[in-house]
């Protein structure tokens, strides 16, 4: 994974090329987790990596995405449980990947609240969303002429009730969080594979 474009207030910010400090903050007083925080669990929790010995079994991406966060995983034989700092999230249940839909999603509960993480095609997370920023083709067409293979990420919370819904009902009406940016490895070596052709 190369970096994360988060967007706050609606609107696209800087790239984050390592997972920063405030992005772990505690949980505030009144029991809200803020946006930073929620890239945060979502990064972390939204795949269908496992553990076995101590070494991560998984697709590449999302082991790469995993780590980036910074959480551990913990898991028993029925939970996943992934650790950032203080927090635990709890993984309630798992939307597997389809190619017909073009995303994943993971329901989880943290300090007994639940949510749902989705990752995926941003060109297919933009209709799941409520609202995305004005410049969102503009920003994902720059990044697609940069090189970057993208995903975009989106939550919300869920009462008990929405839990039991058909996916259709609980993937929608989602909050975007941001791209995704991954280097293209074909690319990288193919970038060195010249180099060294040239030094031949």
């Amino acid at each position: 994974m190369n970096s994360f474009v988060p967007v706050d207030q609606n609107a696209f910010q800087e790239k984050v090329k390592f997972m920063l400090p405030n992005l772990l903050d505690t949980i505030h007083d009144e029991g809200q987790i803020n946006p930073l925080q929620q890239i945060a669990f979502c990064l972390a929790s939204c795949n269908v990596i496992s553990k076995k010995e101590d070494e991560l079994i998984g697709d590449n991406m999302d082991i790469a995405i995993f780590n980036f966060s910074t959480a551990q995983l913990r898991q028993t034989k029925k939970k996943r449980y992934f650790h950032i700092q203080n927090q635990e999230i709890e993984v309630v249940d798992t939307l597997s990947f389809l190619n017909s839909l073009e995303r994943m999603s993971v329901i989880v509960e943290i300090h007994g609240k639940n949510f749902i993480y989705c990752k995926g095609s941003p060109e297919k997370i933009k209709n799941i969303c409520r609202i995305v920023p004005p410049d969102y083709d503009k920003q994902m067409d720059y990044y697609y002429t940069k090189g970057f293979r993208m995903l975009a990420i989106c939550y919300r919370e869920l009462n008990k009730h929405e839990i039991e819904q058909p996916r259709d009902v609980k993937e929608t009406n989602l909050v975007f969080l941001g791209f995704v940016l991954l280097v293209n490895q074909l690319q990288t070596d193919t970038k060195q594979t010249m180099a060294v052709l040239k030094e031949a």
